[in-house]
């Protein structure tokens, strides 16, 4: 039932590059449904009697399933003679056309564009940014690297947010929400899918940048071996660091039960301390 079909060069390159532009796409089930009805029927109508063409097409599938993925799929979906009797069923219907797709069998219909959206709109971007209200030590990266797919990256200066008397909680949703109405209400994008002429834009949980080396260099090597010099923290057993985009949670656990008022006299000791590094009031909230 295989043909075999002759390209030009051009027109191998041309296939080549719907196949890689189609594989970055993400389709919705209705798409893949439409698609395999398609390409269904059309192999029913090469390879079968004209009869067959008007029978109901749940018959077609319990009939024809094997010999169709033999000669759609190959070797790339799975092998046949385990499944003499295997019959399509809508669980399948996705990747059986991805497969399709991926050997240049099908090229599924599409809006999707190459221009991108960080080029077209790098002016409105700063704006887009301003409207985000972040702390003035945060930054924002939009990224594309793949048209239509935008990655929004949110760079948080550990060291200098700890210090910083305007430090507040950065929400991804929140973050994503705006973003997403900006560019609907003003510049009247649709968010959603590539593949439908439309724009996917994600924002990623903000990045502590150096927290690693503050943690190293700083954390551990001073303010913890300060902390453990305290008379009080003599029932102090272990320090757990927490941190997040507004500052961090230190959790002190102790050995042997200390009473809450030698608890509390550790707390008040290591807040003055924290007080003399420049931290501001509850910017790194201790429990005990």
């Amino acid at each position: 039932m295989a043909s075999k079909i002759f390209l030009k060069e051009s027109e191998l390159i041309s296939v080549i590059k719907n196949i890689v532009e189609q594989a970055k796409l993400e389709y919705d089930e209705l798409d893949y449904m439409a698609a395999f009805v398609q390409i269904y029927m059309d192999w029913i109508r090469k390879n079968t009697p004209e009869k067959f063409w008007s029978y109901p097409f749940g018959f077609l599938i319990k009939k024809y399933s094997k010999p169709f993925l033999i000669d759609m799929t190959g070797a790339d979906y799975r092998n046949m003679d385990d499944y003499n009797d295997y019959e399509i069923s809508k669980w399948d219907i996705d990747r059986i056309v991805k497969t399709i797709v991926s050997r240049g069998g099908y090229k599924l219909p599409t809006l999707y564009s190459e221009e991108k959206f960080t080029e077209k709109y790098s002016r409105i971007l700063p704006e887009i940014i301003e409207q985000l209200e972040l702390p003035e030590y945060a930054s924002v990266r939009f990224v594309e690297d793949d048209p239509k797919f935008v990655k929004v990256f949110v760079d948080v200066p550990f060291a200098t947010m700890l210090l910083s008397p305007n430090a507040k909680h950065i929400n991804t949703h929140n973050l994503e929400r705006k973003i997403h109405d900006f560019v609907k209400n003003y510049l009247g994008l649709e968010i959603g899918n590539p593949a439908h002429g439309e724009l996917k834009l994600d924002v990623k949980e903000p990045k502590l940048v150096g927290l690693e080396s503050w943690v190293k260099d700083v954390l551990n090597k001073v303010i913890k071996k300060e902390i453990r010099s305290f008379p009080e923290s003599r029932d102090l057993k272990s320090i757990r660091f927490e941190p997040n985009t507004n500052g961090a949670e230190m959790k002190f656990v102790f050995k042997n039960y200390p009473s809450y008022q030698s608890r509390s006299a550790l707390r008040d000791k290591v807040k003055s301390y924290f007080s003399k590094l420049g931290f501001p009031d509850n910017k790194i909230r201790i429990e005990i």
